[in-house]
């Protein structure tokens, strides 16, 4: 009986030992449009890496790299980036690309055919309106967004009813100046009952003088500012403040890790939902589904949510909010302190 056991105990340590000679490392390659430190993809990006490591059964091996040029630049003037990527990989087996935000996703699919022909890849965070659906071959998933511009001023116009000018802070990237076209398309059935003023030609300083002097009726909507009109790079976290600190009138937003940081609210995409799926999508495949299978529709505005706080600055009453608005950061009454 003892013989029996250790000739057990032997076949279990040599299965153990296979099994770990044998699990194998997926390698990922994570690029990001922009540098991981600027919102909102220094949070998705938080929330695919762990929930990547969380479904995965495999080690992973996760490479970073960022286009930073385009916050400048088109991608026709990537190549240094190009060649970097080559040489990284080109004795490395790359298991799966996973993009953050457009300029990424057009990055890959640029030079995919050079650098990495064979690569599933995973299309993240980037809005449904920027992708070319057309273009997509098998072995691409998009994980996109779908933000609704028509819902941003509906939901201004709901909660400061008497608002009649409407100034939207956004940069100067490329990207950024997609999307003002695209805003200014789309909005134009406001046009009898909104004025619209667009802060993109601006340097972020003079962005702060122009808030501080808005006529009255006024609302503010922040997009992003990945760069200013001066080129200047600019993080949302402590932009956010000084917004706040310099505008006269309050100011709306889109993504939830927003709040808090000096915006009214609204109708918000979460941030750590998107990373969740991005991850899934990945984990996905690295098990071996097709990216063609995967089928994620876009992820859309959630419920409403709101700053208590900046509620009560720019004396907006609860009654007012949408059915279903949450509302957060609510100081505690003196019943409930006392």
């Amino acid at each position: 009986m003892a013989c029996a056991l250790r000739g057990w105990i032997v076949l279990i340590i040599l299965f153990g030992a296979v099994s770990t000679a044998t699990a194998e490392t997926k390698r990922v390659l994570l690029l990001h449009s922009f540098g991981p430190q600027f919102a909102p993809w220094v949070f998705v990006a938080s929330e695919f890496r762990e929930g990547l490591t969380r479904q995965s059964p495999d080690k992973i091996d996760l490479y970073e790299a960022s286009l930073q040029g385009a916050r400048f630049q088109q991608l026709g003037e990537q190549g240094a980036l190009v060649d970097y990527l080559g040489a990284l990989f080109a004795s490395e087996k790359l298991d799966l690309i996973v993009t953050m935000g457009a300029p990424a996703a057009f990055f890959i699919q640029k030079y995919r055919a050079r650098l990495f022909p064979s690569t599933p890849l995973v299309i993240g965070g980037g809005d449904r309106r920027a992708l070319d659906y057309g273009t997509l071959t098998s072995n691409e998933a998009p994980v996109v967004v779908e933000n609704n511009f028509n819902l941003w001023v509906e939901n201004i116009l709901e909660v400061v009813p008497d608002t009649n000018h409407v100034v939207w802070v956004i940069g100067n990237s490329p990207l950024e100046t997609f999307w003002v076209e695209q805003l200014r398309s789309a909005l134009q059935t406001f046009a009898d009952r909104v004025s619209f003023e667009w802060l993109n030609d601006l340097p972020f300083e003079k962005m702060l003088t122009r808030l501080s002097e808005l006529p009255p009726h006024s609302a503010v909507f922040y997009v992003s500012i990945f760069v200013d009109a001066a080129g200047v790079p600019q993080d949302s976290e402590r932009m956010l403040p000084k917004l706040r600190t310099a505008t006269n009138a309050p100011i709306f937003s889109h993504l939830d890790n927003y709040l808090g940081q000096g915006i009214v609210g609204g109708p918000m995409i979460s941030t750590t939902e998107l990373g969740r799926r991005i991850a899934e999508a990945a984990a996905r495949i690295l098990t071996g589904e097709v990216p063609a299978n995967i089928k994620m529709p876009p992820l859309v505005l959630g419920a409403p949510q709101y700053d208590w706080r900046e509620l009560q600055r720019w004396k907006i009453g609860e009654g007012r909010l949408p059915a279903g608005s949450v509302v957060r950061f609510r100081e505690p009454g003196m019943w409930q302190q006392y």
